[in-house]
């Protein structure tokens, strides 16, 4: 069985690569240490509510600012009213 050598290089290449992995691999953590990298789902949720909170006031602010501009522009379109989809903004 003949091999190429494109074929032979990779498969060296994917075996060092292979052990090198293996070998510099973290040692596993204690069943004691994983409580202290847990987070409670309603902390991630609430960040995750805060965080969305923002990027929709910000995206809301480029929308109707850019809207506003339009109008600025545009002297016939004066009676046109900006509804935001979003709550409170």
């Amino acid at each position: 069985m003949k091999f190429s050598k494109s074929f032979l290089l990779s498969f060296f290449a994917l075996a060092v690569l292979s052990i090198y992995l293996f070998v510099t691999a973290p040692v596993p953590l204690k069943e004691n240490e994983l409580e202290a990298y847990t987070i409670p789902i309603q902390v991630v949720l609430q960040i995750l509510e805060e965080e969305n909170d923002v990027a929709r006031n910000l995206y809301t602010q480029a929308i109707v600012g850019a809207g506003k501009k339009q109008q600025s522009k545009n002297p016939r379109s004066k009676n046109v009213v900006l509804i935001s989809p979003y709550k409170g903004v």
